[in-house]
């Protein structure tokens, strides 16, 4: 018994590369959501302070970024961009759905390729 439970614990761990971030895929899961949520909140009263807290959110994403991952650090930076153009333009209902979902795309992209770090 107790050797099935190390096979299983080293075959688990050994699927993983050793030297995958977990804080930053969690971070990057995290903004994605976020994100997504944001997007139902355009034209609403939430919808400023749910902006401010998810710019906040990539601020800190981007700082992490900046000293563990660069290949990362650039696309995060662009996202940060993108939020960060919202945040300035007080703009209609549909564009901000469409920014949103364009920075929902970029994020899928994102975890998509650092998710397959693990296969």
């Amino acid at each position: 018994m107790n050797r099935l439970i190390i096979c299983a614990l080293l075959t688990s761990c050994a699927a993983v590369p050793s030297n995958f971030d977990y804080i930053l895929y969690d971070h990057l899961v995290e903004l994605s959501v976020n994100v997504s949520d944001l997007e139902t909140k355009c034209g609403t009263s939430d919808y400023d302070s749910a902006l401010k807290s998810l710019m906040h959110q990539s601020k800190i994403l981007v700082q992490y970024t900046t000293f563990s991952s660069k290949d990362v650090n650039k696309s995060v930076m662009l996202i940060d961009e993108d939020l960060s153009k919202l945040g300035r333009n007080k703009s209609s209902v549909a564009f901000c759905k469409f920014s949103l979902d364009f920075v929902s795309i970029e994020m899928n992209t994102l975890l998509k390729g650092f998710g397959e770090k693990t296969k």
